[in-house]
């Protein structure tokens, strides 16, 4: 099946950021205020912003070359080799550089964003999931950093955009174009609802050439054994009778210990905590000897959202 590729109309990538607009970003407050840091990871941050040496400032500005090429041009995230260029260096925290030179470019983004007739609040949603990152960085280790600063080429590319309770992503799937749905670490499962109505009436609004066939979904959240766990009751398992499952799921025992329990590596299932049902649930199936999986979910729409007028 042949259909558009993104983006609707191509942006021709801008030069690297010259250094002096690097050390200009760094003290912008405003550029990081949008990026949805939490207030002690943004305290810490702007800390590390205001250290940054000359030479990592020129080596940023290098860097900025590639990431400035991504808006349009990826409807994935690059690969993990992506920031090599800026490895971690001793006494900073992990992924600073990577996530300075992603800051110092946000602003080509939203720019590309708006060139395609987003809002500029939605052009920019995405990639408060910077911030997001950095507080799963925190919660997972205690500390400040970042380690999927791979996975942010996504939002860096823009085409993810946050709706409320989730985000969406423009993606192929079987020769289709889907909106992936992914589920931010912010709290209960809730209002989804009135995020998918959203994402629809965007998509309906301003990625119609796409012809999207649904929403798709690819999480340890859908399988089966979980909602069974919590109860028909619980939202995660409302959220998962939404979607029909496909075949093949792929095995997700990581993925369950890292968003439970923050610690993809845990071994001993038997010392993991049960402060919460959705923890005993997963420490129970895994050292009982089972295991969790990932189905993709699909919600294939009907009849095209209503557009409403713009507010």
């Amino acid at each position: 099946m042949t259909g558009p590729s993104w983006p609707l109309v191509p942006v021709p990538p801008p030069p690297a950021l010259p250094p002096e607009t690097v050390r200009e970003r760094l003290a912008a407050s405003q550029v990081w205020d949008a990026l949805g840091f939490t207030p002690a990871d943004a305290e810490e941050l702007a800390r590390w912003r205001a250290a940054v040496s000359a030479a990592d400032i020129r080596r940023i500005a290098a860097a900025s070359a590639k990431v400035l090429a991504l808006p349009g041009q990826r409807l994935g995230p690059a690969a993990k080799s992506f920031f090599d260029g800026l490895p971690d260096r001793p006494g900073q925290p992990p992924g600073l550089l990577p996530m300075i030179a992603l800051g110092v470019c946000a602003p080509e983004v939203v720019e590309f964003g708006r060139a395609q007739g987003f809002a500029t609040e939605t052009a920019g949603s995405g990639l408060r999931d910077l911030g997001q990152q950095a507080r799963v960085h925190r919660l997972a280790t205690g500390s400040f950093g970042l380690f999927t600063q791979w996975w942010l080429t996504l939002a860096w590319g823009g085409s993810l955009w946050w709706f409320g309770r989730l985000q969406f992503n423009l993606m192929r799937y079987e020769g289709e174009y889907w909106l992936s749905v992914h589920i931010p670490q912010t709290g209960p499962l809730a209002g989804v609802r009135d995020s998918f109505d959203r994402a629809r009436e965007f998509a309906a609004r301003h990625l119609g050439e796409f012809a999207i066939a649904g929403f798709h979904l690819d999480s340890w959240l859908l399988d089966p054994n979980l909602a069974a766990g919590l109860g028909p009751e619980s939202n995660i398992a409302t959220f998962a009778g939404r979607w029909e499952l496909q075949p093949a799921p792929r095995e997700a025992s990581d993925d369950a210990l890292f968003f439970t329990f923050g610690d993809r590596a845990a071994t001993d299932y038997a010392a993991l905590p049960r402060r919460t049902r959705l923890e005993r649930v997963v420490a129970e199936r895994l050292e009982g000897g089972g295991a969790w999986h990932s189905p993709t979910g699909l919600i294939r729409w009907g009849a095209p959202a209503a557009v409403r007028a713009p507010r």
